[in-house]
């Protein structure tokens, strides 16, 4: 289970013992959105700081730190695992490479 908010943290817990594994910590704004890898190695967070951040979950350590240009406020991870898709507050839609943190493809004024 992860959470996060307004301190700009991510908070990750687990479901059997209900006490907390880790705290991940970088950004420096609010986090609006937040997911895990579809094989559980990874986790996404996506902040108004204007950064996609991918984490090692079982380190704890940002393994990207991806510049988006505007603030992210919802993120998805898509089928396979191997992309991740944003919406930002500049109404864009943005697909990342969960390999390399590249921007695959982007839509602008559409929602």
């Amino acid at each position: 289970l992860m959470g996060a908010g307004n301190d700009a943290r991510a908070i990750i817990w687990s479901n059997e013992t209900k006490r907390q594994l880790l705290t991940l910590t970088g950004h420096t704004s609010k986090i609006c959105a937040c997911a895990f890898s579809l094989d559980s190695t990874k986790a996404f967070t996506g902040s108004h700081d204007r950064t996609l951040r991918i984490w090692d979950i079982t380190t704890g350590g940002c393994r990207k730190k991806v510049q988006c240009g505007s603030a992210v406020n919802y993120l998805s991870v898509c089928a396979g695992g191997n992309i991740v898709g944003t919406a930002h507050l500049d109404a864009s839609v943005r697909l990342w490479s969960t390999r390399d943190g590249q921007e695959v493809a982007s839509w602008t004024d559409i929602h």
